[in-house]
């Protein structure tokens, strides 16, 4: 009997495993071709090449890609081409980070510029799709980008490092394309003006005034919010 009742309970043990195995979310992923609701662009400064630590202005087109419910950020920065795509997951955590940041800083608590600035408010990871040149091949590959604060000019800005990504070529993992690591610095209004337009209700918003878009009924993004 004892035996019979082993036997039962590791089968179901094998059975909840399965189970579990089986509810596991696929990993995130966006099509670069997949349809898109261009939403605006807004602003964030970048460092400039051989500039001695000084920063440029720069442009960041935002886009929201419904069918993966994926907000993505598009900009060019040294004469790549990048496609930073977040998630619900990617932007909770950037709202979480930037509240910290905005915390820390009305509380002057923001110390000096370290590695741990840099990610002192957590990481995330993204999926980005990137080109080297604009007419090259675009590489793919998980992202993870860190938020933090680091002082430029004696202003603290918020940040957001986008790190290196790794493209290995299916059948030959030998050939790997890595991306650049590529900081982003925010003023607190660049880091707001994001973060309306990471707002669950907005993005949600923009699937009803969008007529030209068509939502497939199982997309996360249609549902989700």
């Amino acid at each position: 009997m004892k035996k019979i009742l082993v036997i039962c309970t590791a089968v179901l043990l094998l059975g909840a495993c399965s189970s579990l195995n089986n509810g596991k979310k696929d990993k995130f992923t966006v099509e670069y071709n997949s349809p898109k609701i261009p939403i605006t662009q807004i602003e964030a400064q970048f460092e400039t090449f051989l500039g001695a630590g000084k920063l440029k202005k720069s442009g960041i087109n935002v886009e929201y890609y419904p069918k993966e419910d994926a907000v993505c950020l598009n900009y060019t920065e040294s004469l790549s081409t990048y496609n930073l795509y977040w998630n619900r997951e990617n932007r909770d955590a950037f709202l979480k980070a930037l509240d910290g940041y905005k915390k820390d800083y009305s509380e002057r608590n923001l110390g000096k510029n370290s590695r741990k600035a840099k990610k002192r408010y957590g990481n995330t990871q993204g999926y980005l799709i990137w080109q080297i040149q604009a007419f090259g091949e675009k590489y793919f590959a998980p992202c993870e980008a860190e938020f933090g604060y680091y002082f430029k000019d004696g202003s603290p800005y918020f940040s957001v490092k986008q790190n290196k990504a790794e493209h290995i070529k299916e059948f030959n993992e030998g050939n790997i394309f890595t991306s650049n690591e590529v900081p982003l610095y925010f003023t607190r209004a660049q880091a707001d003006k994001l973060a309306e337009l990471l707002d669950p209700y907005y993005l949600r918003g923009l699937l009803t005034t969008d007529t030209k878009i068509i939502i497939d009924e199982t997309s996360v993004g249609k549902d989700e919010y």
